[in-house]
């Protein structure tokens, strides 16, 4: 079994790992937003361009009325449009309008597919991601889970250990006091035979018989 210091680091890393790909998650998401903006702004362009232009406001006056000098500047004017000498901005060629139509059209499909293809890409990331995550947390539930059994199995060990040594110690304490009855009894029983064979007891050691129990 792994010790404690193992099992900590076991968790401090996975934590690292889930506070990582939890980070990544986040960038994907922010590009994927950013494209989704880029979008919005170019079909935004794109009606806008596509719209067609306002005619120019016309003269007021109902036709075949004229404003008097209005028959003289009239025929001034046909005169300079004869010539070719226009004022103010001609308007725009509709073929360079359809020219550029075409264009940000070609480049919304460019995007819309670059935007389905992150989509995509960003769906199989986030799959892939969150199965790590949860593979990860699982890994972890698991070595708290061991950390947690280990620490309770160290704990019953000690538990068990010091259990034995009372029991030990118990058992020495009782051993030495059966030892000391045993003496006693014998000394006792030692006396009383040196009295009997009319020795002083002080002299039980010395004169004692060969072949009487110590």
């Amino acid at each position: 079994m792994a010790s404690k210091r193992e099992l900590l680091a076991t968790v401090e890393k996975q934590k690292d790992h889930i506070a990582k790909y939890e980070a990544k998650l986040k960038d994907v998401v922010r590009a994927y937003k950013g494209l989704l903006k880029e979008k919005e702004a170019l079909e935004a362009t794109l009606s806008a361009l596509a719209e067609k232009p306002s005619a120019p406001p016309g003269n007021d006056d109902p036709p075949g009325r004229q404003t008097p000098g209005a028959e003289g500047q009239g025929e001034a004017a046909a005169t300079d449009s004869k010539d070719g000498s226009t004022e103010g901005p001609s308007p725009e060629d509709p073929e360079d309008l359809r020219k550029k139509v075409a264009a940000l059209t070609s480049a919304l499909n460019t995007v819309s597919s670059e935007k389905k293809r992150v989509e995509t890409s960003f769906q199989n990331d986030k799959k892939r991601l969150l199965a790590e995550k949860e593979k990860l947390e699982k890994s972890l539930q698991e070595a708290e889970s061991a950390k947690t059994s280990g620490e309770t199995s160290y704990e019953e060990k000690m538990k068990d250990l010091r259990s034995r040594l009372i029991i030990s110690q118990h058992e020495r304490d009782q051993d030495s006091q059966n030892s000391a009855v045993m003496l006693s009894c014998k000394g006792a029983w030692l006396c009383a035979c040196c009295l009997g064979m009319g020795l002083p007891p002080t002299a039980q050691h010395s004169t004692q018989p060969a072949g009487l129990p110590t």
